[in-house]
């Protein structure tokens, strides 16, 4: 097939992050080649935000239906997602059509916008319709058939040690405020609630506003497929779609109310979602920090904050 060449940052992300990445890159034209056989594909076209897996829009030569091909280095992550997705078919997630052993096909979404509130209004209609989606989908224990296949996310701090290293004290994020984040992590998972089979990635980017079955309803894509605790599902939604706040005042009373809105939905700790929001949106930092060798968004700095002072306003962690 022929293909234009691929975009800088994704193939450095690939060679960067995957042991196994210039030879994925080198094999990716020949593989691609034989899932548009297998499954009877054409005009594959790349999206234009690749960053870590290969995905492309095509169309299924039988049916003339427009599909997504998503494609991994690491088989790992294309059998977790695609096995989530299964897990809860029908369910409000993206269809699964066909899988491999690292690449699976799904549906797509029409017309797949994302959540994007743009006032405090908006912000907590999407927080609640993300609340009732991780009640809907996150609260199930991991299923027993799937043992191995599914990452608990435990001992998945390496990224505070990673960029302490890189950076010490030197760099865009705060080293106390480092330091604090992987306090409170290691205080969390060393007293965790029950464990359940989560998305791990579920804001609003991941929430796509599709037609299907004749009604427009919010669709969800691109898991991760964890195990942690309910609370841990929350904190990507609380660090998410925050640059329409026009100061860190607004910002900070967006995260509280956030926190106070998925609480109440799930019945959940405050304290404890406020805590994995800190914890996580610290470490996603980091590993911004180094994949652009210390380029970092304010706005996720400044809710790292706001996360901060709202668990030390709810008395900390038990």
């Amino acid at each position: 097939m022929n293909m234009d060449p691929l975009p800088a940052a994704f193939v450095q992300n690939v060679v960067g992050y995957f042991p196994n990445g210039r030879r994925w890159l080198a094999d990716l034209p020949q593989c691609l080649v034989a899932l548009e056989k297998r499954w009877q594909l054409r005009e594959l076209r790349p999206v234009a935000s690749l960053s870590f897996n290969f995905v492309a829009f095509a169309t299924e030569s039988r049916h003339g239906r427009e599909v997504i091909l998503k494609v991994s280095p690491d088989p790992s992550v294309t059998a977790a997602e695609s096995a989530w997705l299964l897990h809860h078919a029908g369910n409000a997630v993206v269809g699964v059509l066909a899988a491999s052993t690292d690449a699976y096909l799904m549906e797509r979404l029409s017309p797949g916008l994302p959540l994007d509130p743009r006032s405090q209004c908006e912000d907590r209609q999407t927080a609640r319709e993300i609340a009732s989606l991780i009640d809907r989908l996150s609260r199930s224990p991991p299923p027993a058939d799937h043992a191995g296949l599914f990452r608990a996310v435990a001992q998945d701090s390496s990224g505070f040690a990673d960029y302490s290293r890189a950076f010490g004290d030197r760099g865009a994020v705060d080293a106390k405020l480092v330091d604090a984040a992987k306090t409170v992590w290691s205080t969390l998972v060393a007293s965790p609630s029950p464990l359940c089979l989560v998305h791990g990635d579920l804001h609003h980017g991941n929430v796509l506003v599709s037609a299907r079955d004749g009604t427009s309803r919010p669709i969800v894509t691109d898991p991760h497929g964890l195990i942690a605790e309910t609370e841990y599902e929350c904190a990507a939604m609380l660090r998410n779609r925050l640059a329409w706040c026009p100061n860190e005042a607004t910002l900070a009373r967006t995260v509280s109310d956030r926190v106070a809105i998925l609480a109440e939905i799930l019945a959940l700790d405050p304290g404890r979602i406020a805590a994995w929001g800190f914890a996580q949106t610290v470490l996603s930092a980091c590993w911004e920090a180094l994949a652009t060798k210390g380029v970092q968004d304010a706005a996720v700095l400044a809710a790292a904050r706001a996360l901060r002072r709202r668990l030390e306003g709810l008395g900390g962690l038990a």
